[in-house]
């Protein structure tokens, strides 16, 4: 179904067509500059999770606890879950702005245990259960980072035109300490980060097909992000967020 909505023929007769750019290699000790980070921060300092040793934490400060891992899944498990995603059913969600409705610049899905219900800027999602594909990505980040999700946004940007603007997550649903992993599939994009208390101090990170990004307590706290438009990506990304709800909405 999902691949209908996918705006490229291009994109519908080849599946999958990826950016050619080679994603960098995590080299202990490297600094790699990031864009407009002033002083100390404008850099990546490859740190350690005890059980996952690719990771990069890139040094923002600020409040901020971000590490990425460009390389999580192997080339042949991130194609498979991404020919897997794209049999999803998307939705097309609207929004309200200034009295008038507008479609939401990407298509999303939303997968959770069962009993859980949640709300996402302003819109009430029906969650499907986890798909098994799903669900083993689940346990295989809960054994590398230690932490435990009980839910799953999926966002389908159908090409470069589709967005997400600036926002942190911190719903109140997703309790006090608020830890998201985000798994990119398909074509690479740029999420950028702001500080909210001095918005000059800004990063950029290329999500590869098939990265990991952790976003740990209590960065949504301190930090927003947005995945802005790329008038050269004609390919599909599928973004995987996994999260924890710690309680639902009254229903």
């Amino acid at each position: 179904w999902a691949r209908n909505m996918i705006r490229s023929p291009e994109v519908e007769r080849m599946a999958v067509r990826f950016d050619a750019r080679p994603r960098p290699l995590a080299v202990p000790g490297a600094r790699i500059p990031l864009a407009r980070m002033p002083g100390d921060a404008a850099r990546l300092r490859v740190a350690k999770l005890p059980a996952l040793e690719c990771l990069e934490r890139v040094d923002c400060g600020r409040g901020g606890d971000v590490w990425h891992s460009p390389g999580f899944l192997a080339r042949p498990a991130a194609d498979a879950l991404l020919d897997n995603a794209l049999t999803w059913r998307f939705r097309q969600e609207r929004v309200r702005v200034f009295g008038r409705r507008h479609d939401v610049p990407r298509l999303t899905a939303w997968f959770a245990d069962a009993g859980l219900t949640y709300t996402y800027s302003g819109l009430a999602l029906a969650p499907a259960p986890l798909p098994p594909a799903l669900d083993g990505l689940r346990q295989r980040l809960r054994a590398a980072t230690g932490l435990a999700f009980n839910s799953v946004l999926a966002n389908l940007y159908r090409d470069g035109r589709d967005r997400m603007g600036w926002h942190a997550d911190d719903e109140p649903a997703l309790g006090a300490e608020i830890h998201i992993a985000s798994v990119s599939l398909g074509a690479m994009r740029t999420l950028r980060f702001r500080a909210k208390a001095e918005r000059r101090y800004t990063f950029n990170i290329d999500l590869g097909h098939g990265s990991l990004l952790l976003m740990r307590h209590p960065t949504q706290r301190h930090w927003q992000h947005c995945l802005p438009t790329r008038a050269n990506v004609s390919a599909p990304r599928v973004n995987l967020t996994f999260r924890h709800i710690a309680h639902t909405a009254p229903g």
